[in-house]
């Protein structure tokens, strides 16, 4: 989708004037001094094509790839871009768990954003992680979610000064421990 430039809050960290909550999230972590090693993003071919590369929606602002090539060049993070299905059948839910498990290794702290997640997403993100908890040893860091719809819908969203556009970033890592 179109993302509106907004500012997103967690606790007593703010990032202003940002188009990504991935981006917000990660310049909150480094805030926190909590740097990932690696920054896993999963990408259906069309959210590739509309908000990786370049902003579809803005021209005038940088693509997610290259928001996150700044902080990743400031940590030594690594990205690493994993295409995946869109989920449509029962086939392509099977070949989104076997993605999601073969970017986890043994021993991996997860911090996960389900922001953009299609509707199921988030479940099946959860089993899958569940799983890798038995069988790789991971452990859930965080769980986080920009709820950017706490603002309102998109058309008033639009109309707000961006200073009054403050949308908070839910932390849901309680609810899973």
């Amino acid at each position: 989708g179109s993302y509106i430039p907004s500012n997103y809050y967690l606790e007593n960290k703010k990032i202003d004037d940002c188009c990504y909550i991935q981006q917000a999230i990660l310049e909150i972590l480094e805030q926190q001094d909590i740097i990932p090693d690696q920054i896993v993003i999963f990408t259906t071919v069309e959210a590739h094509n509309d908000n990786w590369k370049k902003n579809k929606f803005d021209s005038t602002r940088l693509g997610l790839r290259d928001e996150l090539k700044k902080i990743s060049e400031r940590n030594n993070s690594k990205i690493n871009v994993v295409s995946i299905p869109a989920g449509r059948n029962e086939d392509e839910l099977w070949k989104l768990f076997e993605i999601i498990l073969a970017e986890l290794e043994d021993g991996d702290e997860i911090i996960l954003d389900i922001t953009h997640s299609f509707r199921y997403l988030p479940m099946l993100t959860f089993i899958v992680i569940n799983y890798a908890r038995i069988v790789k040893g991971c452990k859930v860091k965080a769980i986080y979610y920009g709820a950017f719809e706490t603002l309102g819908n998109y058309n008033d969203v639009k109309n707000m000064d961006l200073e009054d556009r403050n949308a908070p970033i839910f932390d849901l890592t309680p609810f899973v421990q």
